[in-house]
This record gives structure tokens, sequence and C-alpha cells, in this order.
């Protein structure tokens, strides 16, 4: 079983086979394309994406224009990766709704990290159990139940 589905969206050949080695390597199912286009086409015909991997200066379709169609339909991580270091341009892909970003050149091994980190944090919480969270109190009589506010 994966961990989960990513789409790498890099129009750098190598570097997008680096990436796809690296996140392969750690049980993540993946699919790489090279063009905002391509990219578009497998978010709308494939199989749904845990996360996407996203150059922010692809061709056809660039980056910000993506994470834009992205955002008005969900909320699917995102990871912006780009040469684009300034602090504005940070900024501005946090904003826009980057759940990271992180700027080429960069280290594949903290990439995958990072993949994990925020697919750590999109999973939903499991259920708990009130009873643990919130034991009941008990005394002579009475029973009181801070999770669901029952008194017996």
């Amino acid at each position: 079983m994966t961990e989960g589905r990513i789409l790498i969206v890099e129009d750098e050949p190598s570097l997008r086979e680096v990436i796809a080695l690296y996140l392969r390597r750690a049980n993540y199912e993946v699919q790489a394309v090279g063009d905002g286009r391509a990219a578009l086409d497998a978010l709308q015909s494939g199989p749904p994406v845990s996360l996407v991997v996203l150059d922010l200066m692809i061709p056809k379709v660039d980056g910000y224009q993506l994470t834009e169609w992205l955002r008005s339909r969900g909320d699917t991580p995102i990871i912006m990766v780009t040469a684009r270091r300034a602090e504005s341009d940070r900024i501005a892909g946090l904003e826009m709704g980057a759940d990271d970003y992180v700027v080429k050149p960069f280290s594949p091994q903290e990439l995958t990290s990072r993949v994990r980190a925020v697919l750590r944090r999109a999973r939903p919480a499991p259920a708990l159990d009130p009873d643990i969270v919130s034991p009941a109190l008990e005394y002579p009589g009475i029973r009181i139940e801070p999770a669901s506010r029952v008194v017996r």
C-alpha cells in the first residue's frame, strides 16, 4: 500500500525524474508531468492526488494559475518548488495557497520530508473516544460525562 498519490509538475526532465525517484522510494505513487496543461489533464481525468509538487515557471499554464485552479476546487496540499527565491515570491506563493515553498536548488531528501510533513498535517484527525479525552467522573450516586455533557 502506498503512502499517497503525488503529482509532480516540473518542466526540467532531470529534476522531475529525481523528485519522482525519491518519492517512489518513500512509497508514494507518483505521476510526473512537464507542463501545466498536462497537470490539469492529470488532475481532471486521473485518480485524486494526495499532494502536488509544483514548479511555478512551467509552460502552457503557469504554477500560479494551477494553484488558483486547485484552490478553487478544494484543499489538495501544494508544495511549490521554484527558482524564485525573493521573499516577496515566497510570501505570494504561500498567500495564494501553497502549503510549503521550496527554493531550487534543494535536497530531494528534504523535499521528501516536507511531503511527509504536509501530508501528516493534511490527514483528518482520527476520531477520539470521548471517555479517553474527557473521562467520566464518578462519585457516590452521580456520574458526570464531560464529553457528552450528561449527568446521571
